[in-house]
């Protein structure tokens, strides 16, 4: 058709030209022959008419610019037609020798990273509970010995991954020299000169390398295995049991998760229901008992409705995704937790974040945002601020009067994520509205966990109609995960009946926070952090090291040496992916209202404080503390001299702690390094405030 239509813009140009030469004598014989082709191309093809007729190349060559223009056009489709056609040129087929090193040269990817300091730390660090969340559990712990080995498997396998011993290298050398047809005498450096003869030589010898670690003489072969059920791998007998422990990791705020009202209202509920729903609540997993809890949530908290979920993470990545899609603008605290990130990513809407809980700075971002999408014609689209009532990673609580003042001035909806704040903040344990005594209707969306201050488990959303009803339709974790167990429902509905009926528990929860933040307040080189009506209380250190790994390891000592002075605190732990490097290392304590004041001041306060003390002090070449003035009893210099072998890996490594005499910490609070920013890394330079991640 391109062919056709060239030919006949060419016979009609020549048409119009032998006319307008006047049609001289010597081109009419030519001229009688065009419109002849010209006659007939236009029956046979009726489309090519226009292009054919008279009138249309009078008009068109009327200005001499048009025909230049069209001249060169012409030149340019003779030109291409004129080209040779380029075809792919035919690969020879490989032969079975070819074939056969390419299957063995071949490695799959592996289907994880391999494991580094960071994440053996945390596996080898976890406790396994034997009770129930109350103030005293029964724990345990890998003994001594089983941690040794773990530690010893973990260096002969990071070793194993840095280099294939020399032996190896020459037993794989020889392989190759016969594969090329080489004598064994030729050696090495003749293998490198036949290079060019075959030239994938090299990268197969990494690859056998890697395939292949033969044991040569001298030499062991060890396989990469992963470290996380060490207990398991080195016989179940290998823990130590530790009973009556002081119980400060559970989020049980009101002490509800050992209570007996508790426990016989979900042990008559398994009895008619069973255990599971078995369904999800849009098909048959919609049982009478989710019904009753839903109205007694949005009666208790005031909203028109409410809806509740299985799970309390998939609640958040359910409700985030399902109102805020592709093009939207969600502006999100830069130290929220993990799964409104999560949540965040999966809507795929436009990401924005404000330094924590600070609203000076996210006025800003919102004020930049609308300036870009007046500069950028941006599509009018739906913004939204999602904020924490109580943030669990800080402890700290949300100046909500300030905020809703914000999204009255730049026309933003707020998302208020009350998981932690619910049960606690409050006259009457409402969350963090009734903290600042704000009308929760100004808040257009809300959720909740039901799995910490009311002992059971999954989420809640509560709001007006329309939002309620629209997450029936299309929020995932709702439409397609099976239903709360009826059990649960049950204990989470008992659970909000206790707090109507004994609103003392908050009170006390008060009271013990008080306590144990003031005994922690003068702990050398200790920072405690959090709002003081926060049960969630974190603990840095005053002066970190430059090292995250090294300030990692030292906490984890802190937190070993208060379990062995029967004391259960925990180092927090976050995912390590593209989110979780961005939040600093720190203790997490969680007080509760089931505590007493004894157990809080004459225990944890004296153990945690000891400990701190003694591990900072004895952490090799990195001055977290001032040198002491005056001698410490035997007693503590000889237990800070048995941990120093064990409180920084500088001890066992020179390499392991970088802080060296030459080197003076940072006294940076945040404590830890910016890893390097890849395609699929949020480095803490891209969560700074104000800064957007399209996806």
């Amino acid at each position: 058709m391109v062919f056709l239509a060239a030919v006949a813009w060419a016979v009609g140009w020549v048409s119009w030209a032998v006319e307008a030469s006047g049609g001289a004598a010597a081109m009419a014989s030519a001229a009688e022959s065009i419109e002849t082709l010209r006659l007939w191309l236009g029956e046979t093809y009726p489309v090519l008419a226009p292009f054919l007729s008279r009138f249309y190349w009078d008009e068109i060559y009327d200005n001499n610019v048009n025909l230049v223009l069209d001249a060169l056009l012409g030149l340019f489709i003779v030109y291409l037609l004129l080209q040779p056609t380029r075809r792919a040129t035919a690969r020879a087929p490989l032969s079975d020798e070819e074939q056969r090193r390419l299957v063995d040269a071949w490695q799959p990817q592996p289907l994880a990273p391999p494991l580094n300091a960071r994440h053996r730390l945390d596996l080898r660090s976890q406790t396994v509970s034997h009770s129930a969340p109350s103030p005293r559990v029964t724990v345990s712990l890998p003994s001594d010995k089983t941690r040794a080995a773990a530690a010893a498997d973990d260096e002969e396998n990071q070793q194993q991954q840095e280099f294939v011993s020399a032996a190896a290298l020459a037993r794989l050398e020889l392989r190759l020299a016969d594969e090329l047809g080489l004598s064994a005498a030729e050696g090495a450096s003749q293998l490198d000169a036949h290079c060019s003869d075959f030239a994938t030589f090299m990268r197969k010898r990494q690859q056998l390398a890697r395939l292949h670690s033969p044991s040569a003489a001298g030499t062991k072969s060890i396989r990469v295995r992963d470290r996380s059920n060490v207990i398991d791998e080195h016989h179940q007998d290998d823990e130590v049991l530790l009973e009556n422990v002081l119980n400060l990791v559970s989020a049980s705020f009101l002490g509800l998760g050992d209570d007996e009202t508790l426990r016989a209202a979900a042990e008559r509920t398994l009895r008619h229901y069973g255990c599971g729903s078995c369904g999800p609540r849009g098909f048959y997993g919609t049982i009478d008992v989710h019904i009753a809890l839903e109205k007694h949530i949005a009666a208790f908290l005031g909203t028109e409705l409410t809806c509740i979920y299985s799970s309390a993470y998939a609640t958040a990545t359910s409700i985030l995704p399902c109102f805020a899609h592709v093009g939207d603008v969600l502006v999100l605290d830069n130290q929220c937790r993990h799964a409104i990130m999560i949540g965040a990513r999966l809507s795929r809407a436009r990401l924005y974040y404000y330094e924590h809980n600070d609203m000076d700075d996210l006025a800003r971002v919102c004020r930049a945002i609308i300036d870009e999408d007046r500069v950028k014609r941006h599509k009018l689209t739906r913004r939204f601020i999602v904020a924490e009532g109580l943030n669990e990673n800080s402890g700290d609580i949300i100046d909500l009067p300030r905020l809703l003042e914000i999204k009255d001035e730049y026309k933003f909806r707020i998302m208020l994520d009350e998981s932690s704040s619910i049960g606690v903040l409050g006259k009457t344990g409402r969350g963090v509205s009734e903290h600042f005594d704000v009308d929760i209707t100004k808040v257009d969306i809300l959720w909740g966990d039901l799995g910490q201050s009311f002992g059971a488990q999954g989420g809640f959303c509560a709001g007006f109609t329309e939002v309620v009803d629209h997450q029936r339709l299309n929020a995932s974790g709702y439409v397609f995960s099976a239903s709360l167990p009826p059990y649960l429902a049950v204990a989470a509905d008992e659970a909000l009946t206790i707090l109507e009926k004994q609103p003392h528990r908050l009170n006390t929860l008060r009271e013990n926070v008080a306590a144990l933040r003031k005994g922690l307040a003068n702990t050398p080189g200790i920072r405690v952090l959090g709002h003081p009506h926060s049960p969630i209380i974190i603990l840095q250190l005053r002066q970190p090291s430059h090292d995250r790994l090294h300030n990692e390891i030292l906490l984890q000592e802190i937190v070993d040496r208060c379990l062995q002075n029967d004391v259960l605190v925990s180092r927090s732990k976050h995912s390590q992916d593209r989110f979780g490097d961005h939040q600093p290392p720190s203790i997490r304590v969680l007080v509760t209202a089931a505590h007493s004041l004894s157990d809080l001041t004459d225990v944890a306060v004296p153990v945690i404080h000891q400990a701190c003390v003694e591990c900072i002090e004895a952490a090799p070449h990195c001055p977290f503390l001032p040198p002491p003035t005056g001698k410490r009893s035997s007693s503590s210099a000889s237990s800070a001299s048995s941990s120093s072998s064990s409180s920084c890996p500088a001890s066992s490594s020179a390499s392991a702690c970088p802080a060296s005499p030459t080197t003076t910490c940072s006294s940076s609070a945040a404590g830890f390094s910016t890893p390097k920013a890849t395609s699929h890394v949020v480095s803490p330079r891209r969560l700074r405030s104000g800064r957007k991640i399209r996806h």
